[in-house]
């Protein structure tokens, strides 16, 4: 487990950083820690966390030079498979037709769908549009010939109630007309007996 240090405390003892060995030793900084993480497996934790970096001292740096190197593997053995082999080149084609694994019946396709499809939506619309104006302009020649309609109606009856009004009015002031001549007759008359 790592020791943390929150000061300046041991900066002097402990001048290296992962950082600044990286940049002595002209590597990356995840190169040295690699360093690091090797020789942590075998001499335990190196260095100690001050004000967030990782500070080691000299002899820590010198145990990090001591990995520079990637660990010595034993060389492989090389093994000859010898003469007896012929080299031959094989090709695959990297072009192919799936035609050649089809019957060959042809097959119809569409290629302007979209475009179909805008133009069909296009001209449904319009004529929906036409149909809802035809419906809206009849049903208001409907409502103007049912007002129509209703006024005549009223306008009809108001002239039979006033034409039985005038038959009967005139056939009564016939009948006093003819009753006041007859009058007048009978004084006439009377002024001719005299």
């Amino acid at each position: 487990m790592s020791t943390t240090i929150e000061h300046d405390q041991g900066l002097l003892d402990r001048p290296h950083t992962l950082s600044s060995i990286a940049a002595k030793d002209g590597v990356s900084k995840d190169t040295v820690t690699k360093r690091w993480q090797r020789a942590r497996k075998t001499h335990g934790e190196l260095g100690l966390i001050i004000n967030g970096a990782r500070r080691l001292t000299e002899a820590e740096r010198l145990i990090l030079d001591g990995y520079k190197a990637d660990p010595q593997k034993a060389p492989e053995p090389e093994v000859s498979v010898g003469n007896h082999q012929r080299p031959v080149d094989l090709a695959v084609s990297s072009t192919a037709s799936l035609e050649t694994f089809r019957t060959a019946r042809e097959r119809t396709i569409v290629t302007n769908g979209q475009e179909f499809m805008s133009g069909l939506e296009g001209l449904l619309d319009a004529i929906e549009q036409k149909m809802t104006q035809e419906e809206q302009q009849q049903e208001a020649q409907l409502e103007q010939i049912r007002m129509i309609k209703k006024k005549a109606e009223k306008r009809i009856g108001d002239f039979r109630q006033r034409s039985t009004e005038h038959r009967l009015k005139t056939d009564l002031l016939g009948l006093i007309t003819n009753q006041e001549v007859s009058d007048v007759q009978q004084i006439a008359e009377e002024m001719g007996d005299l």
